[in-house]
């Protein structure tokens, strides 16, 4: 019985400390209300806010990370863990894009939710 024990104790140290078994990337097709507004421009660039709710029911917002990538595009990052206490699907995200950033993707596919217009 303690051996269980130990064994349970340890998958739950390591599922907390690298992210959860379950952690995964939301991709554009599993998001309601996907909305991409545009915030104006600044010295530095174009803003955009980027808001949804995940479409997985136990899965929660862990983290959210911007890439710049070397093709002009930045690629946004929706990672999703198991739902704890205070944990919820919905994302609100601003991204600042530098003139030199023509599109923005969303999720491991690269679905495009943003061009620049110049």
């Amino acid at each position: 019985m303690k051996s269980v024990l130990f064994i349970f104790i340890l998958t739950l140290l390591n599922n907390e400390a690298f992210g959860g078994i379950n952690q995964m990337i939301l991709e554009t097709k599993d998001v309601a209300g996907l909305k991409i507004e545009e915030q104006g421009n600044s010295h530095r660039g174009n803003v955009i806010l980027v808001s949804g709710l995940a479409f997985h029911s136990a899965l929660a917002v862990d983290k959210i990370i911007t890439k710049t990538n070397s093709d002009s595009s930045i690629t946004m990052l929706v990672y999703l863990s198991t739902a704890r206490s205070g944990m919820s699907g919905r994302f609100k995200y601003e991204i600042n894009i530098p003139p030199n950033i023509n599109t923005v993707t969303f999720g491991n596919e690269k679905v495009i939710i943003w061009k620049n217009k110049s």
